[in-house]
C-alpha cells in the first residue's frame, strides 16, 4: 500500500497527460495533490506532516522562482523585439537552398531557443521556412529541429533547476550533457539530409561535408562554452557565433546590408555580452555583493543583478527606449506576462512537487525498491523514463523536476555515477520535448495545418529514436 501511494504521483501525471483530456497544469496539480499523502506515509515517525509541508512548499516555490523569472523575462525580451519590428534573425533570402535550410534548422532556430525558450525557436524557424517556400507537415517537422539544444534553452534554466534539485555542480551537468548531445546531433544531421530531399533541396556530397564541419564547430563551441564560459550562455555563444559566420559566408552581404544586419542583431549581441561579462569571476562576485536574497538557510541564493532575468529585462527596456517606444513598456510587460503565465505556473507546480518528493524520501524509497526488484539492470529504465517525461510534459524544467531526484536516487541505489545518470535524464528529457504533443501542435498551428499532427509525427519520429537509442547505448556502457 505504501509503495502504491509513493508511485501514484508519477503514474497520475503520466496517465493524465497520456489521456489527452487534461493540460499540463491540471496534470501537475493532480500529481502535486497526490504527493502529499505519498510524503505523509514516507516521512520519519518523528516528523509531522503539516510542519513539513509548511517548510518545504515555500522552499520549492523559491527554487521555482529562479526558473520563472527567466521564462517571464525571456518573453518580455521577445515581445520588445516584436514591438520594435526587430527581426529575430538575420534576413534570409526566400529562395530555398540546402545551405539556408541547414542554417535555419541547426543554427538560427536553436539560437532563438537558447535565449528565450518556451518554443520561440520553433516560431522563428517556422517563419523562415515558410518564407523559403517550404510548407505543410515538412515545414512543421523542420521547425522542430530548433529544439535540439533544449538543455541550454532559456539560458539553460531546466539544466540549472536539475542541478539544484540534486545539489550537483552545474558545470558538471552542462559538460556531460554536451558530451551526450554530440552523437545525438550527428544522428539528427542524417535525418535532416533525408527530410531535405523531401523539400526538394537534397544536399550534395560537398554540402554534406560542409555540414560535418559546421556541426563539429557547433559541438566544439558548445563544450567549450560549458567548460570556460557558463552553462547558462553556452548555447547562445555556440549558436550565435556560427549564425553570424554562416550568414557572412552564405549571403555575402554588402556594406549597407551589414549595417542593417548589425541593427537587427544588436539586442542579441548586447544581451550575450552582458551575460558573458557578468560571468567573469570578479564581476560575478561584485554583482552578487550588491544584493543576494536567501529567505531561509539552505535555500538557493537569488542575486537579482547576477541572474539572467535581470539582463533580459534590462536589454528589453533598452530596445524599447532606443526604438522610441518607452511608452510601450507597460504593454510589453503585460504581453510577456500573458504569454508566460501558464508556463510559469506549470514550472512552479512541478518544482514544488519535486521538492516534496525529495525531502520526504519518496524518490529514494522508490529507487531503492526498483533496484532491489531489477538488480544491475535498474538503470536501463532511466533514459526511457526521461524520454517519456520529456515527451509528455514538453518542457525540460518539468521533466527534470519530475524525475531528476528519482534518477539520482537510482544512481545511489545501483552504485552508478550520479553525474552521468543526471546528464542522461537532462539530455533525454530535453530532446524528447520536441516530439511532445504540445510542441507538435504548436508547430502545426505555426504553418497552418492544425489537425495534421499525425503526418508531422511520421516525419520526426526518427529524431526520437535517434536520441533514445543513443542514450540507451550510453546507459548500458556505464
Amino acid at each position: 500500500m505504501i509503495a502504491l501511494l509513493q508511485v501514484l504521483p508519477f503514474l497520475a501525471v503520466v496517465a493524465l497527460l497520456a489521456s489527452g483530456r487534461v493540460n499540463l497544469m491540471q496534470a501537475g496539480l493532480a500529481g502535486l495533490a497526490l504527493t502529499v499523502p505519498a510524503a505523509a506515509v514516507t516521512l520519519p515517525a518523528d516528523r509531522a506532516v503539516l510542519p513539513f509541508l509548511l517548510a518545504e512548499i515555500p522552499a520549492g516555490a523559491w527554487l521555482a522562482w529562479h526558473a520563472v523569472a527567466v521564462i517571464l523575462a525571456g518573453l518580455v525580451f521577445y515581445r520588445a523585439l516584436l514591438a520594435t519590428d526587430a527581426s529575430p534573425t538575420p534576413a534570409v533570402t526566400p529562395a530555398p537552398t540546402y545551405r539556408r535550410l541547414f542554417a535555419v534548422c541547426f543554427l538560427i532556430g536553436p539560437f532563438a531557443e537558447s535565449i528565450i525558450g518556451v518554443g520561440v525557436g520553433a516560431i522563428v524557424a517556422a517563419a523562415l521556412l515558410l518564407r523559403m517556400g517550404i510548407a505543410g507537415p515538412l515545414a512543421a517537422a523542420l521547425a522542430l529541429f530548433s529544439q535540439m539544444l533544449v538543455p541550454w534553452g532559456a539560458l539553460a534554466i531546466g539544466t540549472v533547476i536539475g542541478a539544484a534539485l540534486i545539489d550537483s555542480p552545474l558545470q558538471e551537468l552542462g559538460l556531460r550533457s554536451a558530451l551526450l548531445t554530440m552523437p545525438i546531433l550527428v544522428g539528427y544531421l542524417f535525418v535532416l539530409w533525408h527530410l531535405a530531399g523531401a523539400a526538394g533541396v537534397s544536399p550534395t556530397l560537398r554540402e554534406r561535408g560542409d555540414d560535418t564541419l559546421w556541426l563539429g564547430a557547433l559541438l566544439a563551441l558548445l563544450w567549450l562554452g560549458n567548460r570556460y564560459l557558463a552553462v547558462e550562455i553556452a548555447g547562445i555563444a555556440a549558436t550565435g557565433i556560427l549564425v553570424l559566420l554562416r550568414h557572412l559566408r552564405d549571403e555575402r552581404p554588402g556594406w549597407q546590408a551589414l549595417v542593417r544586419l548589425a541593427g537587427q542583431t544588436a539586442p542579441y549581441g548586447v544581451l550575450a555580452l552582458c551575460l558573458l561579462l557578468s560571468r567573469i569571476p570578479s564581476a560575478a562576485e561584485a554583482l552578487r555583493a550588491v544584493l543576494t536574497i536567501r529567505p531561509a538557510p539552505g535555500w538557493a541564493p537569488y542575486a537579482p543583478f547576477y541572474h539572467g532575468s535581470f539582463w533580459l529585462l534590462l536589454v528589453a527596456l533598452g530596445v524599447l527606449v532606443h526604438g522610441g517606444l518607452a511608452n510601450r513598456v507597460g504593454a510589453v510587460l503585460s504581453q510577456g506576462w500573458a504569454a508566460g503565465r501558464a508556463p510559469a505556473c506549470v514550472t512552479l507546480i512541478f518544482i514544488v512537487m519535486a521538492q516534496l518528493l525529495v525531502t520526504s524520501g519518496v524518490s529514494a524509497a522508490l529507487a531503492h525498491a526498483w533496484a532491489e526488484l531489477t538488480g544491475p539492470g535498474a538503470i536501463l529504465i532511466s533514459p526511457v523514463l526521461s524520454a517519456v517525461a520529456g515527451f509528455l510534459t514538453g518542457t525540460n524544467v518539468a521533466s527534470n523536476s519530475l524525475l531528476m531526484p528519482l534518477q539520482a536516487a537510482i544512481a545511489s541505489s545501483t552504485a552508478v555515477d550520479e553525474r552521468w545518470l543526471a546528464a542522461i535524464q537532462n539530455t533525454a528529457g530535453s530532446n524528447l520535448t520536441m516530439l511532445s504533443p504540445v510542441r507538435v501542435a504548436m508547430a502545426a498551428a505555426l504553418v497552418g495545418i492544425v489537425g495534421k499532427e499525425r503526418e508531422i509525427y511520421r516525419l520526426i519520429a526518427p529524431l526520437g529514436l535517434v536520441a533514445l537509442g543513443m542514450l540507451l547505448a550510453v546507459t548500458m556502457a556505464i
